[in-house]
């Protein structure tokens, strides 16, 4: 009988223990560590007692911002397939990678079981 079942075992019993133990050590840290004395309003220290929180904040934007515009035409198209096609080594390239995935699988239907 060989050894490698016995280490693949080893390295198994391993990999359990260390997340048995991660576990017991992640529940022992939030006892310790009580999240509702982390997040409780504390009183404002002195420095900041001078300052109000209007002065703080920046003013809130009133006009919405403006998201670009996506032109979606044949020439577009061309143009950023000239750029991405810098010479005829990328374009067999393309050409190669096209051949062997394939079309797209996402445009056929789903098969039906």
């Amino acid at each position: 009988m060989s050894i490698e079942p016995f280490v693949y075992l080893a390295v198994f019993l391993f990999l359990a223990l260390l997340t048995v133990f991660g576990r017991w050590l992640n529940e022992k840290i939030r006892e310790e560590i009580n999240l509702r004395d982390l997040f409780s309003p504390t009183e404002p220290s002195e420095e900041s007692q001078g300052l109000r929180t209007s002065e703080t904040l920046p003013p809130p934007r009133q006009e919405a911002i403006p998201r670009p515009s996506r032109p979606l035409g044949p020439r577009h198209r061309r143009a950023l397939l000239k750029r991405s096609l810098h010479n005829r080594r990328d374009l067999r390239q393309g050409i190669v990678l096209m051949t062997v995935l394939g079309p797209c699988r996402a445009f056929e239907p789903p098969p039906s079981s």
